[in-house]
Formats: C-alpha cells, structure tokens, sequence
C-alpha cells in the first residue's frame, strides 16, 4: 500500500499488539527484520483526543526500530478501553483442563 506515509508493509488491528512494557504503558508488533514496532498509549490517546477529528476508528503509523518498514495501526476508543483493561499474556497462566484463565 502506498500513500503519503509512503509504503505500508502492514495494516494490523490494535488487539493484535502485545504489551512490551506494562509499566511504561507501551505496546509492540513484531518486523520481519527481527526487530519490532513500538506505541506509547499515550500517543494513542493524543490521536483520539484531537478535536478536529470527525472518525470514530483512528490510526497512526508506526516505524520499525531498526528497518524502513512502517505499518498502519488502526483502533478506536472501545479497543484502547479493552487493552488498557487486559493485563499482559505473560502475567495469566492457563489451567488445560479448565481452560480458565488464572491471575499469578
């Protein structure tokens, strides 16, 4: 895909991030160099914050750290509400029986 940005390698859906830093509140997606994509919530939540904006699904482009690949990631208030809710996957541990999820 090819637009002002320049190309996008990807377009991907904010659930499909995981946590890199709970604390820090910031999110990553994995490059095919090997290295990853980083967003801040904060910046997340600027986006939204704008008061010239009309939309109801945001987005914002993301640069890979180490490599010229950028992607698109779209989201809207509901799934930034769900993320900041969900604690990070390495935090839950699963039973295989219940297959309930158990906080540590």
């Amino acid at each position: 895909m090819n637009n002002l940005f320049g190309i996008i390698w990807k377009e991907i859906k904010l659930l499909d991030m995981k946590w890199f830093d709970y604390k820090m509140e910031t999110l990553s997606y994995d490059c095919s160099c090997g290295d990853i994509f980083l967003v801040k919530i904060q910046d997340l939540e600027m986006t939204i914050a704008d008061p010239n904006s009309k939309t109801q699904v945001y987005s914002i482009i993301l640069q890979c750290e180490s490599c010229s690949l950028k992607l698109r990631l779209i989201f809207d208030k509901e799934s930034l509400e769900l993320l900041r809710k969900t604690p990070p996957l390495e935090w839950r541990t699963y039973s295989v029986n219940s297959l309930e999820s158990v906080q540590v």
